[in-house]
Parts: structure tokens; C-alpha cells; sequence
């Protein structure tokens, strides 16, 4: 029953560790992706729809459209339905390690850097 404003935060891993729910009104797709990895629901505005990536519309996340009421009603409906809250939270939890895990990250990294790279050929020559 306590809500708490945190405003902006640095060092942000104790506020999302003891958070249930994180709202995000405005632009910050890798805050979403902090609070997933920490089991929070989350409700965000639809900005530049990187959102999209991170925030699954009734799945972990409920996307508004940014306007206080909107936002106060998503809010007010997602933590009286207890057995969706915790879901939502669990889902995002499941997805983040899913898909933004040290081996992913690993094997894009390799992809990228493969794309790019043009084998060449070497050639040693000896001089006397």
C-alpha cells in the first residue's frame, strides 16, 4: 500500500531490486529494460516506440499514451489485480534473461563485427 516518487535515481539497482512496479511517463527504453531484469510490471508511455522492444502490451507491460489519466487508470487497474501484477513482473523477469543475456550479447557482438570485416590476404616477404 506505500508509493513511493523516486524521481531520478543514480545507482538505481537497490530502487528497482525493492520496487514491484515501475512507471515510466517519458523516453528511457534501457530503464525498462533495468526493471525487467529485476522482476518489476511495468506501465510506460509510448514515446519513439523503442519501448516497443522492452514493454509487451499486457504481456509484462501495459504501454499508454503518456496523459495523466491514462496513466493514473493503468496504474490504478494492474495493482487491484493482484494475480496479473505479479504475472506481468514474472514475464518480464523471464524475458529480459531470455533475451538480453551475456551469450546473446556475445553472439551479436560477433555478428556485427563479422559483418564488417573483410577477410585479407597477407603476404610475408623476406629481405636480405
Amino acid at each position: 500500500n506505500d508509493v513511493t516518487f523516486v524521481g531520478r535515481v543514480e545507482g538505481s539497482n537497490p530502487v528497482f531490486a525493492m520496487a514491484d512496479l515501475f512507471v515510466l511517463p517519458g523516453l528511457g527504453g534501457l530503464a525498462l529494460r533495468q526493471a525487467m531484469a529485476f522482476g518489476n510490471s511495468m506501465i510506460c508511455s509510448e514515446t519513439d516506440r523503442t519501448e516497443r522492444d522492452s514493454a509487451i502490451e499486457g504481456f509484462n507491460g501495459i504501454i499508454e499514451t503518456g496523459d495523466v489519466e491514462p496513466l493514473a487508470g493503468a496504474i490504478e487497474n494492474l495493482v487491484t489485480d493482484g494475480e496479473r501484477f505479479r504475472k506481468m513482473g514474472w514475464e518480464s523477469l523471464k524475458f529480459v534473461n531470455g533475451k538480453y543475456n551475456f551469450r546473446n550479447m556475445v553472439c551479436e557482438f560477433s555478428k556485427a563485427v563479422h559483418s564488417v570485416c573483410i577477410p585479407v590476404k597477407i603476404e610475408i616477404t623476406e629481405h636480405l
